[in-house]
């Protein structure tokens, strides 16, 4: 018989026949009761590229897991129907979800939801969703620019160099983006090798 437990939660089961020495198999038994804590990124390509991470509790390896686009007050559908992707578990407290392009997801008259917030919920049976109200926007790409100073393009090995790049930024996306940006540099090699660095973005000028 399975023990009540009060939470949802993962527990590792393994078995003993003499009372004593138990198994180290690790296998999963799972608790569920799902419940959305957290998305991110915040803010999603247009072109439906960005997978989106849901952090919550409560999740289970059931196999049908699934995320959805959804809007409480105002349903939307994407193509004629829900926007609903399968999910991947990650662990108990985090799945992935692929999202939508932004030119499907519209409300039910037809109107684009274009730069507005969309709830993200999840299902770890059936259609029964969480309704957690964590949401995320569309934003438009930045437009990389040139550097705004005449810096060099190389620095010696081993040295950190200030970079800064004038990047376009539309207006309508300014407030989202100071809220909810998470701004690096990506510099990679022709042999593949990649780095990453921390970037600030910078109060003045932003646009």
């Amino acid at each position: 018989m399975v023990p009540k437990y009060t939470k949802p939660d993962v527990l590792k089961v393994e078995l003993t026949l003499n009372g004593h020495d138990y198994t180290n198999d690790k296998k999963d038994y799972g608790y569920y009761d799902p419940y959305v804590i957290d998305v991110y990124p915040k803010l999603i390509a247009v072109d439906g590229s960005t997978k989106i991470k849901i952090k919550g509790i409560g999740f289970v390896n059931s196999g049908e897991l699934k995320g959805i686009m959804a809007n409480s007050t105002d349903a939307i559908q994407c193509s004629g129907g829900p926007c609903i992707h399968k999910a991947e578990f990650v662990d108990s407290k985090h799945i992935t979800m692929e999202s939508f392009p932004q030119k499907d997801v519209l409300y039910k008259n037809g109107t684009a939801v274009g730069w507005e917030p969309i709830e993200v919920e999840a299902s770890v049976y059936g259609d029964q969703f969480t309704n957690n109200k964590i949401t995320l926007q569309y934003y438009e790409e930045p437009v990389y620019g040139d550097k705004l100073d005449d810096f060099d393009k190389e620095a010696p090995a081993n040295v950190q160099h200030v970079l800064l790049v004038k990047t376009k930024i539309n207006p309508r996306d300014i407030d989202k983006i100071r809220d909810h940006s998470n701004p690096k540099c990506r510099f990679k090699s022709d042999d593949g090798h990649v780095e990453y660095s921390e970037g600030v973005l910078m109060t003045s000028p932003v646009t």
